[in-house]
């Protein structure tokens, strides 16, 4: 399963732009995660030595290919099927066109809950300000707490200013770096290691 969510993602966001591509990724993911040495499930999967498919890129330098995957058993995938199919559908796809997978309310709960901690019990006062504290961080990054420096009337000394404005950088860079295909990879293969070691 988190091999077939891991291809899911990838599928989106390496073809954001176009429906079509997108789609014909998608289910190509799909039947590639069910292939097994007994059953090759390949042929959506794109051709030649630049393919993600190793079964693709060897058929492209005319080498022999064994299957290390055992592939899903034809009773899962027969249960599986029409609803990973149901992800493959235009009307869904058309909301990842932009190709972002991570729900922007999930990065806001991070801002939230590290001004807030959920063990710890706030007043209603308390709860309102650091949500409004939280949003004004998530839209603007700490220089949007300038303004409000300067409305209580708190002089914003230069060092201030020097870091927020680095505090803001490394958020950026952070975010930038996070996103980029090997951090999101590593970041999988860990989550994939912590499941194996606790089952």
């Amino acid at each position: 399963m988190d091999k077939l969510q891991n291809y899911y993602g990838i599928a989106i966001r390496s073809n954001a732009g176009s429906i079509e591509k997108m789609q014909s990724a998608v289910i190509a993911a799909f039947f590639h995660c069910c292939s097994s040495n007994r059953n090759l499930m390949h042929g959506q999967c794109p051709d030649g030595k630049d393919s993600w498919c190793r079964y693709k890129r060897a058929l492209s330098d005319k080498r022999q290919y064994l299957e290390k995957s055992p592939g899903l058993p034809n009773s899962v995938m027969k249960v599986i099927k029409a609803t990973y199919l149901e992800l493959c559908d235009k009307n869904l796809l058309k909301k990842c066109l932009h190709g972002m997978t991570q729900n922007n309310n999930e990065s806001f709960n991070n801002v939230l809950w590290t001004i807030l901690p959920k063990e710890t019990f706030v007043q209603q006062k308390t709860l309102f300000l650091g949500s409004y504290i939280a949003v004004l961080l998530f839209n603007s990054g700490y220089l949007g707490l300038l303004p409000i420096f300067n409305y209580l009337k708190i002089p914003i000394v230069p060092l201030t200013l020097k870091k927020y404005m680095g505090i803001d950088k490394e958020r950026v860079m952070k975010s930038k770096r996070q996103s980029l295909p090997s951090t999101k990879l590593s970041r999988k293969k860990q989550k994939a290691k912590k499941k194996i070691k606790i089952s």
